[in-house]
């Protein structure tokens, strides 16, 4: 924050969505390119804060290699206490900016550098970019996150607005003047109560956004000396300069979807003759704020249209339930399914309607496509054999573009059906018995667990059966009681057998 350090404001140090190395990796390979699998690879984090982005990685890959870095002591500190107290060898985090890492440091396969780019100057931009060309693999991905335009200018008046309001505040800590700044912005946006302009509407809702996030999101995200957006197509100008290549993005948006469609519409070939052009049409048009951008070594071949065979290579996901789960319709009638964000997605396919309901039965777990294609075959009695094979992967290959079905090469360790001595990751259990955030399989955290659920979970090292956990568990705790949080526990992704 301005005026203030990572130190003195931690930032919570927790999975980033769309960093995972798999995820990163799976969008390369599906974008035509080879990167290495992560079972044995090798990741560097720029920017590690405490290492809460790799514990859950690290623990699931215990063959691959982890190195973290950042600026802040204390925050390398507290992480390399965590991973002495998990006895987790397969981390290394080191306090030291990455402006500082020698020319031997060596090269990795995945290099992951988030919330770093759009923080700090623009000279030291550039040294990020030239770090991740000389210490990239040569078949490596690195993810670079970064605040863009045109979206970034709503967040750019909230962050204006704040820092005018603090000018008297600066001798205050840091959180002393960010409650400054928040209450001046809560005014300016009281004084536009009874105005229905555009601009009304946009000051309110950033005021919502920063009215309801915490401190060190706000202090770091919006607040920060250094803040740098920066167009797309300039940031993949640049990182060409240092011998870089646009590889597609980590984490694809329905909303962006939408609007590329529309864009292919109205220029047909514009994807195809100019790719960076038409992705900063679709920024345009969407307002994006945040991209999440893979980068390769120049010269690479990369097809930035999902390679529809290759998915078929993958492990898929889908969290899309029916609307109507238990309704008896005849074949051929339409069926509705809805995404977790609300989005609904209906078809009249049999085909496609019973793959949806078999990735849903299997949901946080994933499939192969081929285990899916069975399981189709087997419940409309279809040829193994048939064309709709070809249609149904398109189908997919559509729901996933519009991130409605999730891809990997290496799917997360995950159980849906409950066993006689159900498991946790050491991590989850380690993190629910010392009161922290929960880090589940499918790299995000968990906040929804009650008291209850913490506790069971804590003890689920695969030593006990159902009686066991009863056992140690608070007086008045019933076998259905168990059950039931151990069903919200596997919901969660938690459960790995």
């Amino acid at each position: 924050m301005a005026g203030g350090t990572y130190e003195q404001l931690p930032y919570e140090s927790n999975p980033i969505s769309g960093s995972h190395p798999d995820q990163l990796g799976t969008m390369a390979y599906l974008n035509g390119l080879q990167p290495p699998r992560i079972e044995k690879a090798r990741i560097l984090e720029l920017g590690c804060a405490s290492g809460g982005n790799l514990l859950e990685v690290a623990e699931s890959f215990p063959d691959a290699t982890f190195v973290g870095i950042d600026q802040a002591a204390n925050q390398v500190a507290e992480g390399n206490r965590t991973l002495a107290a998990l006895g987790m060898k397969n981390v290394r985090l080191h306090a030291m900016s990455f402006a500082d890492i020698p020319a031997d440091f060596g090269e990795f396969d995945f290099i992951i550098a988030h919330g770093l780019y759009s923080w700090v100057s623009k000279e030291l931009q550039q040294t990020l970019l030239e770090k991740c060309k000389r210490h990239l693999s040569q078949h490596g991905i690195a993810y670079v996150s970064y605040n863009t335009y045109p979206g970034w200018n709503l967040h750019g008046m909230t962050r204006e607005i704040m820092l005018y309001g603090m000018t008297d505040a600066a001798a205050a800590e840091p959180t002393g003047r960010m409650a400054v700044g928040r209450g001046f912005l809560a005014g300016i946006a009281q004084a536009t109560a009874n105005d229905n302009t555009e601009h009304a509407r946009v000051v309110r809702q950033e005021c919502a956004i920063i009215k309801s996030a915490p401190d060190w999101y706000v202090g770091h995200d919006f607040l920060e000396e250094q803040l740098n957006p920066i167009y797309f197509h300039e940031f993949v100008a640049l990182a060409a300069e240092h011998g870089l290549q646009y590889a597609g993005e980590s984490s694809l948006k329905r909303g962006a979807y939408m609007v590329a469609e529309r864009i292919k519409a109205q220029w047909p070939d514009l994807f195809v003759r100019d790719p960076i052009r038409f992705e900063q049409c679709v920024d345009f048009a969407f307002g994006r704020q945040f991209r999440r951008t893979l980068l390769c070594h120049a010269g690479m071949p990369v097809n930035l249209a999902t390679d529809v065979t290759r998915l078929t290579q993958c492990h898929l996901s889908a969290g899309l339930k029916p609307v109507n789960p238990q309704q008896d319709l005849p074949r051929g009638a339409k069926v509705s399914f809805r995404a977790d964000d609300g989005a609904t997605f209906a078809t009249d396919d049999a085909m496609i309607e019973c793959a949806l309901r078999t990735l849903a039965e299997a949901y946080p777990a994933a499939m192969s496509f081929d285990a899916l294609w069975q399981e189709v075959c087997r419940r409309l009695a279809l040829s193994p054999h048939a064309p709709d094979r070809s249609r149904l992967a398109s189908t997919l290959s559509l729901l996933f573009q519009s991130d409605s079905v999730h891809a990997f090469r290496s799917p997360p360790r995950l159980v849906k059906t409950i066993g006689a001595r159900p498991v946790a990751s050491k991590l989850a259990r380690w993190q629910a018995g010392n009161g922290r955030v929960i880090h589940n399989q499918r790299h995000k955290t968990v906040r929804t667990l009650g008291n209850f659920d913490r506790q069971l979970l804590a003890l689920l090292d695969g030593s006990r059966d159902l009686a066991g956990l009863q056992s140690q568990l608070a007086a008045g705790s019933s076998p259905q009681m168990i059950r039931e949080s151990l069903e919200r526990l596997a919901a969660n992704a938690l459960l790995v057998g």
